[in-house]
């Protein structure tokens, strides 16, 4: 579907009228006339060889087309491979609508409304042209009541396109008997077209009903359509005769021509107004109101026809009511004076209520009777923004929409759009910062699933080594990253089983092996008074021996060596070693000792008993965790932050890319925190917080140079510098299987 304000060819498109089964239509304006016309794109491309030729060969025999009851064709041409057509734009309702609602028209208006179409066919016959889709989507009644014919040569330029555009020329519904069958057709084919929309608009019912092709065409082959005389018994004899005469199987029964058809029609027509005394027969004719507009091509009503009718405003033609007495020139100027200024009036009534196509409709009806009118013409161009302001808002909205859903790229598209709509909208410069905002963030959490990544890969390598103090480095580093996480979990658990399994023989090792080292009896801070070595040698404690591990290595991510003594998991397992060691002693001790020093020892062994388990109990008392707070940094429109640091010279570790807005959590203490702003002059600021324990801290908003829109995007959404519109938006998964798309 076309855009407003696409160029084709010269006119410029406003808005889309309808679809059918050939194409879609368009209102656009004609630049060099200052007209509107409908703009008839069709399906199908100018794929063969001669069929560009053929398609303008068969345009300009419609364009010649000169005749009160026929809309006028402009212009032709093509548009990204597609034929289109450049009608005279008709303001007015279908006769299918009007057939659908069942308007209240007399049958000697409807008589009329045949009549004109019977002429418009037998001129167009005249000069070689036949319609071949004679339906009642194709047949307008404009603002004055009179019968307009569109299409007119239009299934034979369809003749010109591709095999997939030609497979269904005309409606199944309304096409001939010879047409269905293949055979050829001449204007007779058309009569049969006419008396089946004859039946139709005079009983309100089809003449060959279906759900399906075949089902139809069966009834046009083979039957014959529910008795007039039953359906309208009021009508008479003599003119259900002329409809059932056009609807002959056989184009011999019919009409020679469509100029008999008419001369049928109109005596019917003239001896039901004899018989009801009145020229107009039972009501008055139809004009199609200005809020039930539609125009030449759509097959359906236009979509003003379902608008509440707007209190205050009244229509055209009972502002300014017909006078005989105004015959003259002067006279004439006045009314179509006041018929402008009542049209302007209601476009302004429906543009203050917000009905967009209500007011367009209006105000091109006022340049319809006054292309040049100064007062329409800038009305037209506030609708115009309007309309456009009201597509930007949409647009965002559905950005915003798009947003929400993590859709980076959708967002983006719609926001350029929203932009080329109305460069000022309201919401864009926020939906703008909010877009980077989200695509910062995605940033982020690929850099973290990254990390956590090579840390859990770095962890199962170190396991595979029988490195167990590194494969927990490693595993604890990435819970850091991403507490959930059942692979680190997994690993951590490994590692600590492997730990135990590793001190378990370590101890069995020290104690009954005759080349361990001697574990002196007493903890490793104080050992009890009185109480010396086992054996000779220098004295070894058990921290000593589980010190001689190798230490963690360096972080692969980081760089840094995490520092994870092997004491920091399991203080007491020094102390039950001790504890071993020193009872094993105390009984080698015993063994050797006469019974009246037995009793001193065993008191002596109970007192550095209950001191060691009253050590032991204060080692497994948890440490108290560093107190914290909540670090926030803010600035506008944004800042990038260089350091956080405290008061002893600490660095504490950013994000990156570290932007605003940023929060940290950081040790309890005071914090010197710099940042520069955006491009281009990146204004470097410094400011000074004091972080408290459960506390969350905003620095001041620091405020920098506001960029203009053309800075905004161009700096930083599409420079080669920054990052690229995102080629994916999916959501980073915290699994480390998963990879996080670059926003």
């Amino acid at each position: 579907m076309l855009q407003p304000g696409t160029q084709i060819g010269r006119y410029e498109i406003q808005r889309r009228l309808g679809r059918g089964g050939m194409g879609t239509v368009y209102v656009a304006h004609d630049p060099v006339l200052g007209r509107m016309v409908a703009i008839k794109v069709f399906l199908g491309d100018l794929d063969l060889p001669d069929a560009p030729e053929r398609f303008a060969r068969e345009a300009r025999s419609a364009a010649a087309l000169n005749h009160a009851n026929i809309v006028t064709v402009h212009d032709y041409g093509e548009f990204s491979s597609q034929p289109y057509i450049v009608m005279e734009y008709v303001q007015g309702e279908t006769l299918a609508e009007i057939i659908r609602r069942k308007a209240p028209v007399s049958v000697a208006e409807k008589l009329r409304w045949m009549e004109e179409l019977c002429a418009g066919v037998a001129y167009a016959h005249q000069v070689g042209v036949i319609h071949r889709d004679i339906k009642p989507a194709n047949l307008m009644i404009d603002r004055s009541g009179r019968l307009k014919i569109l299409d007119f040569g239009i299934a034979r330029m369809l003749g010109t396109l591709a095999a997939p555009a030609t497979a269904l020329i005309g409606t199944p519904g309304y096409m001939a008997p010879e047409q269905i069958l293949g055979r050829p057709i001449d204007n007779r084919s058309d009569l049969f077209s006419v008396g089946v929309v004859c039946y139709e608009l005079l009983s309100h019912t089809e003449a060959f009903p279906g759900d399906t092709i075949p089902t139809i065409t069966h009834r046009i082959l083979s039957e014959e359509p529910a008795a007039l005389a039953q359906l309208m018994p009021e009508l008479r004899p003599e003119l259900v005769g002329v409809v059932e005469r056009g609807l002959k199987k056989v184009p011999d029964d019919r009409f020679a021509d469509a100029e008999s058809f008419r001369i049928a029609l109109t005596q019917e027509r003239r001896q039901l107004e004899k018989d009801s005394g009145s020229s107009w027969g039972a009501s008055p004719p139809t004009i199609v109101r200005p809020g039930n507009a539609s125009a030449a091509g759509t097959n359906k009503a236009g979509p003003a026809s379902a608008r509440p009718p707007v209190q205050g405003a009244v229509e055209v033609s009972k502002l300014t009511p017909s006078d005989p007495r105004l015959t003259d020139r002067e006279g004439l100027e006045r009314r179509r004076a006041a018929q402008i200024e009542a049209a302007l009036e209601l476009a302004r009534e429906r543009l203050r209520l917000g009905d967009l196509e209500g007011a367009t409709d209006a105000c091109e009806q006022a340049l319809t009777l006054d292309v040049t009118h100064a007062g329409a013409l800038e009305l037209e161009q506030t609708i115009k923004a309007a309309s456009s302001k009201h597509r930007a808002s949409a647009v965002l909205a559905e950005a915003r929409d798009e947003l929400k859903k993590g859709r980076l790229t959708g967002a983006y598209d719609l926001l350029q759009q929203a932009l080329a709509l109305d460069r000022d909208a309201p919401d864009a410069k926020q939906l703008g910062r909010d877009l980077r905002l989200a695509r910062v963030e995605h940033e982020r959490a690929r850099q973290r699933i990254e990390m956590l990544n090579k840390a859990l890969d770095a962890a199962e390598q170190a396991l595979k080594r029988a490195e167990v103090e590194k494969a927990l480095a490693f595993a604890r580093e990435a819970l850091g990253l991403d507490p959930t996480s059942e692979r680190g979990h997994q690993i951590e658990a490994e590692a600590m089983r492997r730990l135990d399994e590793d001190s378990s023989s370590m101890s069995l090792h020290a104690l009954n092996s005759d080349e361990a080292p001697t574990v002196a009896p007493g903890p490793p801070a104080a050992r009890p008074p009185g109480v010396g070595s086992a054996a000779p040698g220098p004295p070894v404690s058990a921290a000593t021996v589980l010190s001689r591990r190798t230490p963690p290595p360096a972080s692969p991510v980081s760089g840094k060596r995490p520092a994870v003594p092997a004491t920091k998991h399991h203080p007491w397992r020094e102390w039950l070693l001790w504890l071993n060691t020193f009872a094993a002693s105390i009984q080698a001790r015993v063994s050797r000792t006469p019974k009246r020093e037995k009793l001193m020892i065993g008191w002596t062994a109970i007192a550095v008993l209950v001191v060691a388990v009253a050590a032991t109990g204060v080692m497994l008392i948890p440490r108290g965790a560093v107190p914290t707070g909540t670090l926030v940094i803010e600035a506008t429109p944004w800042a990038t932050i260089t350091a956080v640091q405290g008061e002893d010279g600490t660095l504490q570790p950013l994000p990156s890319p570290p932007s605003t807005p940023l929060s940290l959590s950081v040790p309890v203490g005071v914090y010197q925190i710099r940042f520069v702003g955006p491009p281009p002059e990146a204004e470097a600021r410094e400011v000074r917080v004091q972080i408290q324990a459960g506390v969350v801290t905003a620095t001041p908003v620091a405020r920098f140079r506001t960029l203009t829109p053309e800075e905004y995007f161009e700096q930083y959404l599409t420079s080669p510098a920054a990052v690229p519109p995102p080629e994916s938006t999916a959501t980073p998964s915290a699994e480390p299987s998963q990879e996080a798309a670059i926003p």
